[in-house]
Parts: structure tokens; sequence; C-alpha cells
């Protein structure tokens, strides 16, 4: 299990629709998600490959103060429920060693990043909309096992 650069394989089908799946099915939104990927240094796609099979997708900013942001983070149906989200996460800390995660995501993927360990605090976006901001210290996680 590891992951893997996706940027070269976005033209492929089995890539785009793992993406698709984190856009919501939105055709215009895929296209410029995929651009931003091809166009933006920050922005990193990774796979998670498993036995030759790409399972997840793993969508990163990184930013110069050694916090990744995550963007999109997508795990096939089929494969769910078998800490494959999570190993990706070890997985990009194990790359990129980063300070922080961070994440903003919908309620219905809160209980995920609370259950590997990530602070989550609630917040309302400019259109009133509700969000959860998903906050991981690495280095804190760390010690805390430690």
């Amino acid at each position: 299990m590891q992951l893997v650069d996706l940027e070269p394989k976005l033209g492929e089908e089995e890539i785009r629709e793992l993406l698709e799946a984190c856009v919501q099915y939105d055709p215009e939104l895929l296209d410029r998600a995929v651009e931003e990927y091809r166009s933006d240094p920050e922005l990193s796609i990774l796979g998670l490959e498993v036995e030759d099979e790409i399972v997840g997708l793993l969508g990163i900013r990184s930013r110069q103060d050694n916090t990744v942001l995550i963007r999109h983070l997508y795990v096939k149906p089929e494969v769910r429920g078998n800490g494959l989200g999570r190993a990706q996460l070890l997985e990009l800390i194990s790359l990129r060693n980063p300070d922080h995660i961070i994440a903003e995501v919908e309620e219905e993927s809160v209980d995920f990043f609370r259950n590997v360990g990530f602070t989550i605090v609630s917040f309302k976006e400019e259109d009133g909309q509700e969000k959860f901001r998903c906050t991981y210290s690495v280095h804190e996680q760390a010690e805390d096992e430690g």
C-alpha cells in the first residue's frame, strides 16, 4: 500500500471517476479540479495504490508554513471500512512530515476525521452554510502517543 502521484494520470477515466466523486459528479467542477491540479505547483493529487489498483484519492495543498490542506479525500465505496482513509493520512504524514493537516468538510465527513484524531470546530461560511474545520497537529499527536 502506497501513495502515488496521480497528476500524470489525470486524463485516465479511472482517475477522473475518483475525482468526479469528490466534486459531487459535476462535470464543470471536475474539469476545474483537473486543471488546478495540473497547473498549481502547491497542489498535489495522490492515489492510494493497493495491489496495483488505485482505491483512494487524496488531493492536497502544501503551504509554506508546513501545513497541508486536504482538498479531496476519497476511498472507493467497495473497500471502505478497512482503514484505507486513515492509511492515506498516515502515508501523507510519512511522505510530507507536515506540522498540521487541515480539512474543511461537511457534516457527513466529521465523524471520520474525529475518529482519526482531528480536532473539530464548527464555523459558518459566507453563505451561512455550516462547515467544520478539522485540524490534526502531527507532532502533538506523536508526543501524546509516545
